[in-house]
Parts: structure tokens; C-alpha cells; sequence
């Protein structure tokens, strides 16, 4: 089958790991285009084995300096009609919207509307995490998120586990959507590299990986603090999402122990060894944390109901998480927490974070007219 799948990220590049993870999974045997919304990551580009459109990127407030919001769109939708030509997609999938990314639905739109010209047996998916953000509580975004999905979207796939934490729970009644929704289980990396867990009594590592907003810098300097007061002798490696962060960081650090990592798909690998993780508690930050097994201090936005929820959700269940405010963080609370998180003993459940499969065995059928529900 030939898929296109659509990706517009602002902050951190969660949403873009996580399309991209599908993607590579499904190109093993499905031709597979990503169109990125987001900064460019060179990194993404040289591992990916199938293509990717980079679109002119556009801030979180859906400006970019010098242009009008307008004119970037028209030429994005020029770049998309363009790969929708030569591609003639089987399906068109959307991540987040209509959930999230109302901004740019002046280019999603007419998009869809372009695929269905091109290709009018195209099937139309959105896919959506598992917890929603506050806005989810306004009857006025609700209704017109139904609206969108009743009058454009032929699936919803849910990237979670219902018997865990159903997607209702965030968004409410979801009886008034027409079309289907399937929940896939969680989206997750595979950990490649088999090498064991060095414990924080053993001198175990700190990984600390954070979006790119301001939030994400101000944590930054706390960690780098706190290593220097409390633990300057331990190592910590700081994963940068997006190119050049490392430029303010780097004049801030004091100890030979402390390392910068650009962009990096090893991020995981050093993760499943890390004695410690600090992060915010973002969808893949989460759950990485859980499939390690990796203690985690996260530092969720303040008032960020979707971060907070999952913290919550998952340490109840794998008793690995400690949650600080941002407007309490310090060195002092910081270390405080660390201390709590690898004392902890871990607990499990059952969660299923077969997602990856689920799609593959999901796309087969439909290429083979076998259904797989």
C-alpha cells in the first residue's frame, strides 16, 4: 500500500518520533512518505529508509518571522499537492488533527480534499494519543472535532490501551463519532543494543531529555546545578532534540561529566543502562522510561493536565516516577526527588505496547482485503 502521513509538530518532536516509528515500521512492507511540518532534523533524514518532505516550518503560534501565516501555507500545500501527484497515497493519515493542530486546518483541508481528487478511494485516518489536553473539557472544541472527524475521517486509530486508560476519560463521550475508532496499543521504540542496567549505587548514568521550550531550557539548568551541588563526579548525558540547542547549554556546564548528545536515535539504548532519567512526562518519555525499566524524575508543564495525568496513570502502575512542579523546581528538590525515584520498587501491569505490530498487521490486511480487527 502507499501511505502518506502527515506530521506538524512545534514544541518537542514527540509527535514527530512517534509518526516516524510508525513509518519505519510500516515501510518494511509498504511504501511510506512523511510530510514533517516541524524544524528539520538531519539526523531523521539520514536514518530514515523511506522518504520524508521537509515543509517549511512554522512556530507553535503559526507564524514564521518575516512571512505571513498565509503565504508559508500556500506554499506547503503547492510542496503537498506536489508528493500527493506522484505518490497517488492508498491512505492519507493525519496525526493529531482534529484534535490538536486547529491552526492548520486551512492546510489539512484542502489537503484531504486534494487526496480525494487524486485518488478518491483513498482512505482518510487521524490517530490521536492516549490523553488529551485540557481543551478536551470544551463542549464547543468537542463538537467541532466530531464535525471534522464525521465529515473527513474514515478511521481513528487511539495510540493506547482502552483497558488501561480509556480515551473517553479526556475527551468524554465519544458516541457521536461516526467513524470507527481502534485503540492500538502504545507506540513504542524497541530497545536494540541487549547490554544491562547500571544501578544508582553502582554509579549509574543520568539521561535528561527535554523539548525545545523554554520550560525545557530552564529544566536544563536546574539539572546541570543540581549535578554540580550534589553528584558532580556521576555521569549525565543531555539528549538535544533539534539541532544547535547545545549552544547555551554547553556554556553552562562546569564538569567533564556532563555530556551533549544532538538528536540521537541511541537515545533509547542509553536509557535502557541509565540509572536515572529526567524528563518531562511527555507520551514517549513516559513510556521508554517504563520498557527500560528506567527510575524517572519528570517535570511536567505546570497545569499540563496531559502530562500529569500519565505520570500519575504510570507510576501507580509501575511505581517508577516522581513527579516536580516546574515552578518548585530547584537543585534542592530536584536531588530530593532522584532520591525518592531510585528507591522505589517496581511494580507491573498489564499494558499493551504492541502498537507497532497492531499497525503493520492492520495495513497487511487491508492490502490483502483480509480484515484484521
Amino acid at each position: 500500500m502507499k501511505i502518506l502521513i502527515y506530521c506538524q509538530y512545534v514544541l518537542g518532536v514527540g509527535h514527530l518520533m512517534r509518526s516516524f516509528n510508525i513509518a519505519q515500521h510500516l515501510s518494511k512492507r509498504h511504501k511510506v512518505c512523511m510530510l514533517c511540518g516541524g524544524e528539520q532534523i538531519d539526523e531523521i533524514t539520514k536514518q530514515s529508509p523511506f522518504r520524508i518532505e521537509w515543509l517549511e516550518p512554522i512556530r507553535s503560534d503559526g507564524s514564521k518571522p518575516g512571512y505571513s501565516f498565509a503565504s508559508v501555507i500556500q506554499r506547503r500545500l503547492k510542496k503537498i499537492n506536489k508528493r500527493v501527484d506522484k505518490l497517488k497515497p492508498d491512505i492519507f493519515w493525519i496525526e493529531g488533527f482534529p484534535f490538536a493542530r486547529r491552526k492548520f486546518a486551512r492546510e489539512i483541508l484542502p489537503s484531504i480534499d486534494y487526496v480525494k481528487q487524486v485518488n478518491p478511494q483513498c482512505k482518510i485516518i487521524s490517530s490521536v494519543r492516549d490523553i488529551l489536553l485540557g481543551t478536551s473539557y470544551d463542549e464547543a472544541y468537542k463538537r467541532k472535532v466530531v464535525e471534522d472527524l464525521n465529515t473527513y475521517m474514515d478511521l481513528l486509530f487511539v495510540h493506547g490501551d482502552y483497558n488501561f486508560f480509556p480515551f473517553e476519560k479526556t475527551f468524554g463521550d465519544m458516541s457521536t463519532i461516526k467513524c470507527p475508532h481502534k485503540y492500538t496499543g502504545y507506540i513504542c521504540r524497541s530497545v536494540v543494543k541487549d547490554t544491562d542496567k547500571l544501578l544508582w549505587n553502582n554509579n549509574g548514568h543520568i539521561t535528561v531529555n527535554i523539548g525545545g521550550s523554554k520550560l525545557g531550557e530552564f529544566i536544563l539548568y536546574k539539572v546541570l546545578e543540581c549535578h554540580q551541588q550534589y553528584f558532580p563526579d556521576r555521569a549525565v548525558h543531555i539528549f538535544l532534540n533539534i539541532d544547535g540547542d547545545g549552544v547555551n547549554v554547553k556554556s553552562k556546564i562546569n564538569s567533564k561529566n556532563v555530556y551533549i548528545h544532538p538528536f540521537s536515535f541511541d537515545y533509547i539504548n542509553c536509557l535502557k543502562t541509565a540509572a536515572l532519567s529526567i524528563s518531562m512526562a511527555g507520551y514517549n518519555s513516559v513510556i521508554e522510561s517504563v520498557i527500560t525499566s528506567t527510575p524517572s524524575v519528570v517535570i511536567p508543564f505546570d497545569d499540563n493536565e496531559e502530562q500529569i495525568i500519565r505520570a500519575q496513570l504510570f507510576d501507580e502502575k509501575f511505581n517508577l516516577f516522581e513527579i516536580v512542579k516546574s515552578k518548585e523546581l530547584t537543585p534542592q528538590t530536584l536531588f530530593n526527588a532522584i532520591g525518592r525515584a531510585v528507591e522505589k520498587k517496581r511494580t507491573s501491569a498489564k499494558v499493551d505496547f504492541n502498537g507497532l505490530a497492531y499497525l503493520m498487521n492492520y495495513f497487511d490486511g487491508l492490502s490483502t482485503g483480509v480484515s484484521n480487527d
